[in-house]
């Protein structure tokens, strides 16, 4: 992922709220383990 791109995720985020409809995968790294407690629960 470039700078362009990650800068243009984070103020898409800042803006309105929502995760961006493009890096999504890039966006959620390391939230697996949250992500499985939440299941367990």
């Amino acid at each position: 992922m470039n700078k362009e791109t990650a800068k243009a995720m984070i103020f898409r985020l800042g803006e309105t709220g929502t995760p961006p409809e493009f890096g999504l995968d890039s966006f959620t790294v390391g939230l697996e383990p949250y992500l499985k407690i939440i299941e367990n629960e």
